[in-house]
């Protein structure tokens, strides 16, 4: 039977949202074998519209640019709430998610957590 160790940290703090695209903390993927990781949202909707979500990654020899994860892609979320968004991103050496809010911001929160395995013992 296989035993796995279950890690996870806060890679965006509550707070108010803005109208521009921010950054959250980058996570590097090498202390994540698989390279596959869930992120949870929690969302407060407040005044605003709502809030999309774009998760991205950084590849091997690329340490400049992101690229916007396809799969499951930008996430819009219309109602306060809590989500898990499961990601597969083999091949990828950091990760990291952008959140823009639309509409009014006040009184509207999200944090961010990311869950990962990092090793599994047979």
């Amino acid at each position: 039977m296989a035993n796995s160790k279950v890690k996870g940290r806060t890679v965006r703090a509550a707070a108010i949202l803005t109208t521009s695209d921010v950054a959250s903390s980058e996570v590097s993927l090498a202390e994540m074998p698989f390279r596959q990781l869930v992120l949870f949202a929690d969302f407060t909707i407040g005044s605003l519209t709502n809030v999309i979500i774009t998760p991205q990654v950084q590849v091997l020899g690329d340490a400049t640019n992101w690229y916007d994860v396809s799969d499951p892609g930008t996430l819009t979320l219309t109602a306060s709430g809590k989500k898990a968004i499961p990601l597969n991103l083999v091949g990828a050496t950091k990760f990291r998610a952008l959140a823009k809010g639309t509409g009014t911001v006040t009184s509207s929160s999200l944090t961010m957590l990311v869950g990962f395995t990092d090793k599994v013992n047979v």
